[in-house]
C-alpha cells in the first residue's frame, strides 16, 4: 500500500511549491501536498478519497482516466495533459497535468502520481494573442473592406471618365467632320470662282478681238 511509506512522501510534496496528489490503482487521492490545498481551496482532508478525475472539468475527466489506466499499464509517465482544475468555488484553472507512475521498493506499482502546472499566464498569453489575431484581422478585412470600396469607386471614375473621353472624340470627330465638309465647300466654290473668273477674262479677250477687228473693218470701209 502507499500509506506504507508515508515518511517519503511527506518529505517530497512538502518541499515543492507544485501541487501534487498521490493516488492509488484506482485513482482515488491518498495523499496532497499543501500547495494542492493552496492552488484548489480546498483543505487537505477534503481532497483525501476524491478520484483525481473530480479535480479537473468535468469534459476532461474521461481523458484523465485513460491516460492514468496507459500509465499504469505501460508503467511510463505521461506529460502535459492540457485541461482546467476546478477549485472549491468552482472557478476554472488552466492546467497541464503530468501523471507518473509510482513503485514500491520492489519495484511493484502502487499508485501514481499528479503534478499540476499552473498555466494561468500561458492561457492569458495565448488568449491576448488570440484576441491581437482576431484584432489584426478584423483591421485586414477592414482595411480590405476600404480597399474594395475605393477600387470600386475608382472603377466608376474611370468607368464615367472613359465615357467622357469617348464622347468627346465622338464629338470631336463629329465636329471634324462638319469642318472638313464645310472647308471642301469653300474649296468648291473657290474653284468655281476661279473657273468662272478665267472664263470672263477669254470672254474679254474675245470681245477686244472682235472690237479691234470691227475697227479695222469699219477704217477700211471709210477710206474707199
Amino acid at each position: 500500500m502507499i500509506k506504507e511509506t508515508p515518511k517519503l512522501y511527506k518529505d517530497i510534496f512538502n518541499n515543492t511549491v507544485s501541487p501534487m496528489a498521490v493516488f492509488n490503482k484506482k485513482g482515488i487521492i491518498e495523499y496532497a501536498n499543501k500547495a494542492l490545498g493552496a492552488f484548489s481551496n480546498y483543505q487537505l482532508k477534503e481532497i483525501i478519497g476524491k478520484p483525481v478525475e473530480s479535480l479537473v472539468l468535468e469534459e476532461g475527466r474521461p481523458r484523465i482516466n485513460a491516460i492514468i489506466q496507459r500509465v499504469f499499464k505501460e508503467k511510463t509517465s505521461f506529460k502535459e495533459f492540457d485541461t482546467f482544475l476546478l477549485t472549491k468555488e468552482k472557478e476554472k484553472i488552466p492546467v497541464s497535468v503530468n501523471i507518473l507512475p509510482l513503485k514500491d521498493k520492489n519495484n511493484r506499482l502502487i499508485g501514481g502520481l499528479a503534478v499540476f502546472i499552473d498555466m494561468t499566464q500561458v492561457h492569458f498569453l495565448v488568449e491576448s494573442l488570440n484576441r491581437s489575431k482576431e484584432e489584426l484581422e478584423d483591421k485586414v478585412r477592414e482595411r480590405t473592406k476600404e480597399l474594395e470600396e475605393a477600387k470600386t469607386v475608382l472603377e466608376i471614375k474611370v468607368k464615367a471618365r472613359t465615357r467622357e473621353l469617348e464622347e468627346l472624340n465622338k464629338t470631336l470627330e463629329e465636329q471634324v467632320k462638319e469642318r472638313t465638309k464645310e472647308l471642301q465647300e469653300r474649296v468648291n466654290e473657290l474653284e468655281r470662282f476661279h473657273q468662272l473668273t478665267i472664263g470672263r477674262e477669254l470672254r474679254m479677250i474675245e470681245l477686244k478681238k472682235e472690237i479691234k477687228k470691227l475697227k479695222n473693218e469699219l477704217k477700211r470701209r471709210t477710206t474707199i
